[in-house]
């Protein structure tokens, strides 16, 4: 509808109602709580969820975060694929599912039960996040600094990256990727530290070949 908002989920199209992305985190903060350890996954079979903004706010309370990047398409998740692999192997860690489900989910679209869509897939280790943010905070303070034509640069580079449904949602490694391209006067290693934190958080990603790009955050 008109009033929906994109960092919001759970929408009710009748009255409105809807949780955003901070409640969300709540949320799984008091699972946490009362379950007395970190929630082992979590995992939206849902659009657009794969983001280190979502995964933030349930940063303390998750271990392992499932989504895409992209938007999914109405069948959703290969529940019954998925659960058979995850039966096969119940002493799995959550990390192994998350994988699991990861390329289930891509598989299922690849000539699989649901035809042939392009679709992403990615699992987070959410006890790097803190070192991702790290990462990107320098990086942000390397851009601060260049100048009106370096900065052009840099905004071609976000353009140009792997995006998704949202034109504005891009692949963060892609990103700087396309920086390190454009030669503008950022520290090597500071494009090198962030492209490595994103695959240590990023422990599983799948696509289809429409997303050659994505590297799942």
């Amino acid at each position: 509808t008109g009033d929906m908002h994109a960092n919001d989920i759970s929408w009710d199209y009748n009255t409105g109602i809807h949780i955003t992305t901070e409640q969300l985190g709540v949320a799984m903060g008091e699972a946490a709580k009362i379950i007395g350890h970190k929630v082992d996954i979590y995992g939206s079979d849902a659009s657009l969820m794969a983001m280190a903004e979502v995964a933030g706010e349930m940063k303390d309370s998750v271990s392992v975060f499932v989504g895409s990047q992209e938007t999914e398409p109405g069948d959703g998740w290969p529940y019954a694929t998925f659960l058979a692999d995850w039966a096969k192997n119940p002493a799995m860690t959550a990390q192994q599912v998350g994988a699991t489900l990861s390329k289930d989910y891509t598989n299922a679209y690849s000539g699989g039960i649901y035809g042939n869509q392009d679709v992403t897939f990615s699992a987070f280790d959410m006890s790097h996040y803190d070192s991702l943010v790290a990462a990107v905070k320098t990086l942000a303070a390397d851009l601060n600094g260049l100048s009106g034509s370096q900065l052009k640069a840099v905004k071609s580079a976000a353009s140009n990256a792997q995006a998704f449904y949202d034109a504005d949602y891009k692949d963060l490694f892609d990103f700087v990727a396309g920086v390190e391209k454009s030669n503008v006067q950022v520290q090597a290693t500071t494009l090198a530290d962030v492209k490595k934190a994103v695959q240590t958080f990023v422990i599983a990603v799948d696509s289809t070949s429409g997303y050659k790009d994505a590297h799942g955050l």
